[in-house]
């Protein structure tokens, strides 16, 4: 897969349209270039791990004047390449930062539930997005579960986010 290409034709679309202002071209394109990803290409070479960090980086900068980003995101995110799924983990909350309902927290969590059942070594980091975003109650008991049963295989370096994550529910 030629993750820069895509990329490149995708800065390109949205740069090419940045004068009509048209929020409808840059969702597509986000759109297209989270489905170029999904479609089978599981595997990632080396050249293209500096791209995918572009690709990262490029979402977030266009969920921040096009929310709607967010939701097409969250519908991709469980299909992408195992590295770009760590990436955009590391970007959700900001992305999420801004004007976040609760149905889209419902979505995400769903999302992140997925994410976890076909991966399990995303946990800290789904554990780490989970305690960034505002989560109901009802979900914030979910998320200490998770910490705890995370507390008997985790690497004594995470320890420092599950104790922020158990505590962090305990005052909820």
């Amino acid at each position: 897969m030629n993750v820069s290409k895509l990329l490149r034709d995708s800065k390109l679309r949205v740069s090419n349209n940045t004068l009509n202002a048209s929020s409808d071209v840059s969702l597509k394109t986000v759109d297209h270039l989270l489905r170029s990803l999904c479609s089978g290409h599981s595997d990632v070479s080396e050249e293209d791990s500096c791209s995918m960090k572009e690709v990262a980086q490029f979402v977030k900068e266009i969920a921040a004047t096009h929310l709607n980003v967010r939701y097409i995101l969250i519908a991709h995110i469980c299909g992408l390449p195992h590295s770009l799924q760590l990436l955009f983990l590391e970007i959700l909350p900001s992305i999420l930062s801004i004007s976040i309902t609760a149905s889209l927290i419902e979505e995400v969590v769903s999302q992140l539930k997925k994410m976890l059942e076909n991966d399990n070594t995303l946990l800290l980091p789904i554990i780490g997005v989970m305690v960034d975003i505002p989560l109901p109650s009802h979900i914030t008991s979910e998320l200490a579960q998770l910490a705890e049963n995370a507390l008997s295989i985790v690497e004594e370096a995470d320890l420092p986010l599950l104790f922020r994550t158990l505590i962090r529910s305990l005052g909820q």
